[in-house]
């Protein structure tokens, strides 16, 4: 077998989830009537006005979690058993592995947004004091005052928002206004 299927079942992977995340965090902003979705909704608005609202959006850890797995993992785990019922068995593994660590990773860089003193702070290879982490946990934190903007809950990649018109880029001075 060429190693083509592979590479291109990797890229559309990662963009599948790149949207897929800003599609279910954008659906976590609207109330609708229907039950699963209302309760999608309320769980994540308990995100934003209990556990981090703007006035305390940042503080000691551990991270305050609110209670998404309970509403976003059925669905996560919806969407893996239809993978692995339409594709090859190697296929639906390379998805489902690549799509779990994009998970874990965007939900362990949104917790550390939270978290002052994250290690992420410093750590050289987040680009230090003035890089990369604090720029992505600015726009996060620009996105608990707008909540219709900075869709993307870990920040990895601005490819949706740019996509959909919800990226507002943010300087980093601004992040804890």
């Amino acid at each position: 077998m060429t190693v083509i299927p592979w590479i291109t079942t990797v890229l559309v992977t990662w963009l599948g989830c790149i949207f897929l995340e800003w599609a279910l965090h954008t659906m976590a902003h609207i109330r609708l009537k229907s039950s699963l979705l209302r309760s999608i909704y309320d769980v994540h608005m308990r995100h934003h006005v209990q556990a981090y609202p703007p006035s305390n959006i940042i503080g000691e850890g551990p991270y305050r979690n609110a209670g998404g797995e309970s509403v976003f993992l059925p669905i996560l785990g919806f969407i893996w058993l239809a993978f692995f019922a339409i594709l090859p068995l190697e296929f639906a593994t390379l998805v489902f592995v690549e799509s779990a660590f994009y998970l874990w990773l965007s939900n362990y860089l949104h917790s550390q947004y939270h978290i002052d003193g994250s290690w992420l702070e410093s750590a050289p290879w987040a680009g230090g004091k003035d890089g990369w982490f604090l720029s992505r946990r600015a726009l996060h934190f620009y996105h608990h005052r707008h909540l219709r903007k900075n869709m993307s809950l870990g920040g990895i990649s601005r490819l949706a928002d740019v996509t959909f018109n919800t990226f507002v880029d943010v300087e980093r001075g601004q992040r804890e206004r």
